[in-house]
């Protein structure tokens, strides 16, 4: 998220996923490279009746550290805003190194998963007519669900949202909401509710410091927003949850 705040850099990310749909046609049992920072990141195409349609990705690790390094240095040195040595610093401290039982099972996985999807895609689109989706469109979602992802504990809206994701509350409320098929206030509040979910059945933490963990300075209002999309109140939730585990 450091580097693609640069504009530059953000469209350069995106026309290397441009880029992907001409590689997956000619590895179509898939590859691993690295992008333009040193993000690896191994790659499956999905195939078609007509070729590639898409491609499942799993990752991100790190590459070779000097290469890492002189890519990131190489990708700041054009912008006006970025800092190597910071972007340096983030990507060894964020980006995991792979590991070793990855490099065997990882595309094997990877490989049944892009077969089913292949075959469920050969199926619908037979009776389907499918329009190619704008990659610019979808970084812009994907960007903006990691960075709610990132941020929603805190103060998370829509004006810091499209900061991140280079475009207007408008571009993105619209992109959202066709896509996911909820607004992005909508989305926050389930992503909380989730995981204050998660604190109330794993955690003994009060109420109201839940509600503070997943974004909420309000106990009350967390309360009923939880209410409306769980069901019921977080103490009726838990309970639910501690006679559950009683059962075992």
């Amino acid at each position: 998220m450091y580097v693609k705040s640069d504009l530059k850099v953000y469209h350069r990310c995106i026309s290397m996923h441009e880029g992907l749909q001409r590689k997956a046609a000619q590895y179509p049992e898939g590859f691993c490279g690295f992008c333009h920072l040193g993000v690896k990141e191994y790659i499956i195409p999905i195939l078609g009746p007509n070729g590639p349609v898409g491609s499942v990705h799993a990752g991100v690790f790190q590459t070779a550290p000097t290469t890492a390094m002189s890519l990131i240095r190489h990708a700041c040195k054009i912008s006006q805003i970025l800092k190597a040595e910071k972007a340096v610093q983030l990507y060894f401290e964020h980006i995991p190194k792979e590991q070793n039982d990855l490099i065997s099972n990882l595309p094997i996985a990877l490989g049944a998963v892009a077969n089913c999807l292949s075959l469920a895609f050969s199926s619908i689109a037979a009776n389907h007519y499918f329009k190619r989706t704008n990659y610019l469109h979808s970084a812009i979602i994907a960007d903006a669900i990691a960075y709610v992802g990132m941020y929603y504990q805190g103060e998370c809206d829509e004006k810091s949202i499209v900061e991140a994701c280079h475009c207007s509350v408008s571009t993105l409320s619209h992109l959202f909401h066709r896509r996911i098929g909820m607004s992005i206030p909508v989305y926050i509040a389930k992503l909380r509710v989730e995981q204050a979910k998660v604190l109330l059945s794993n955690t003994q933490n009060s109420i109201a410091n839940i509600a503070l963990q997943v974004g909420f300075n309000d106990p009350a209002y967390f309360s009923r927003v939880f209410a409306r999309y769980a069901g019921m109140s977080p103490k009726n939730y838990r309970g639910t949850c501690e006679k559950s585990n009683s059962h075992y």
